[in-house]
């Protein structure tokens, strides 16, 4: 009892929302940006980028919450993208609007944004924290270079999102649009950094951790383990790091790749 209230106690403080969905846009057929809405007039906690949320999905379509990313937080709105996995992502794609969903958070730590020259690489539904923090950095008057992996063409609502914020490369696994090839590969990978963030598939942020510490430069991750409670009790999230064994959904998910065993 003891150790599940200091777990609870170091958490970075949340709130119980409950918001209202008043647009679900169908990027393709497995991927969904939903905007929902606080309805009792307040605004939104600060959720500053690489925070994730613990949604439950409507109609109790499972019986845990579902850990998202948090793609942007403004005024009384929460957008997060999802991407079908399962009943309950399918239950939030399928939200209609006016439908009311319960999310906990601000939830986890945040990428930094002390660089002056950031890479931001996101693959796949990993560019939802991404967007995030290009947007941080863009708040700062800092336009970083951001490159978003896709197996195929990314939806094109995304990439407007993002090239309001960001220097965009698009590489594309099937050749279809932008750079064909690994995000590793791209030539955007030939200016000058300071810094590089990324958040995707466990490979892909492992191969980009490895080119940059091969060009000698700082690697923040967005881990994405599976999660069950949220508050480090039920220990599905743990990674092995330099100081142990720790919880990712308490400890992280954001890390320095120097911290990582990998």
């Amino acid at each position: 009892m003891l150790f599940g209230f200091f777990l609870i106690s170091v958490m970075p403080k949340k709130e119980i929302l409950h918001l209202q969905v008043d647009a679900n846009e169908r990027l393709r057929a497995d991927l969904h940006l939903l905007r929902m809405r606080r309805t009792d007039g307040q605004p939104m906690p600060p959720m500053p980028a690489g925070n994730f949320v613990q949604v439950r999905p409507p109609q109790n379509a499972t019986t845990l919450n579902r850990p998202i990313s948090v793609c942007d937080c403004y005024a009384d709105n929460l957008e997060l993208l999802v991407r079908r996995a399962g009943a309950g992502t399918d239950a939030m794609c399928d939200a209609q609007s006016g439908t009311m969903i319960t999310v906990i958070g601000p939830m986890g730590n945040t990428f930094s944004t002390t660089a002056t020259a950031p890479l931001l690489v996101g693959g796949g539904v990993g560019i939802a924290p991404i967007f995030a923090l290009a947007k941080a950095y863009a708040g700062k008057g800092i336009c970083p270079e951001v490159v978003f992996g896709e197996r195929t063409a990314p939806a094109q609502q995304i990439v407007t999102k993002l090239e309001k914020v960001a220097r965009v490369h698009i590489c594309t696994d099937d050749g279809s649009e932008g750079f064909h090839g690994l995000v590793t590969d791209s030539p955007a990978w030939n200016g000058s950094f300071d810094m590089v963030h990324t958040c995707g598939p466990l490979p892909m942020m492992k191969a980009v951790a490895a080119k940059a510490a091969a060009a000698g430069i700082s690697c923040e991750v967005s881990l994405e383990n599976r999660m069950a409670c949220g508050i480090g009790a039920c220990l599905c999230c743990v990674e092995d790091t330099t100081d142990g064994r720790r919880c990712v959904c308490t400890h992280g998910p954001v890390f320095n790749t120097k911290e990582l065993t990998w």
